[in-house]
């Protein structure tokens, strides 16, 4: 990764901290957690219904929040 390569700094959540990754520090962000937008692009007429009930588990997600 960039980040042990001493090329880059990276956002992670909180449960990458597990990767444990030589020369990588991990440091809690203060305050409050940002808000990141997001977005889902999927190929026009993918009837997938493995796609399908991913959409579904976003929406759900995402109505919730």
């Amino acid at each position: 990764s960039l980040v042990s390569a001493g090329m880059g700094v990276a956002l992670v959540p909180q449960s990458l901290r597990n990767l444990r990754r030589t020369g990588v520090a991990y440091r809690p962000l203060a305050g409050e957690a940002p808000v990141v937008e997001t977005g889902l692009v999927w190929r026009t007429g993918d009837v997938s219904p493995v796609l399908a009930g991913f959409i579904d588990v976003v929406r759900a997600q995402c109505a919730a929040a």
